[in-house]
């Protein structure tokens, strides 16, 4: 394989690392993502299949959680890191907020028609 070296592969590794020990919560839900397929495709006679089920039932929940998680975390985040706007203004770029509603055109509403 060009380009993959030892030195590459290392610097993978550690921002992959970097990553994981800044965003614990996203990590976990990774690793119990990939153990819920893993489970999910394993043979009966491994696992009963009402275990599975609940397992995986419950694993999924879990996930979801640290998803939401890890996303109310990054918002926070990100309006904390932010330059603070006009009031009701709170994404990153600026735009948004009341601000972006009163940019958007004017368009006329009519009826609504029935077609017969």
């Amino acid at each position: 394989m060009a380009g993959l070296t030892m030195a590459g592969l290392r610097n993978a590794v550690g921002q992959s690392l970097a990553w994981a020990a800044k965003n614990v919560d996203g990590a976990i839900a990774l690793v119990l993502a990939v153990a819920v397929g893993v489970l999910g495709v394993l043979p009966d006679d491994v696992i009963p299949d009402k275990v599975k089920s609940q397992l995986v039932s419950g694993t999924t929940l879990v996930v979801l959680a640290l998803v939401a998680t890890a996303r109310v975390r990054g918002r926070r985040a990100a309006r904390e890191t932010a330059p603070h706007g006009p009031p009701g203004d709170h994404r990153p770029d600026g735009r948004g907020g009341v601000r972006g509603l009163r940019a958007l055109p004017q368009v006329a509403v009519g009826p609504a028609r029935r077609n017969r």
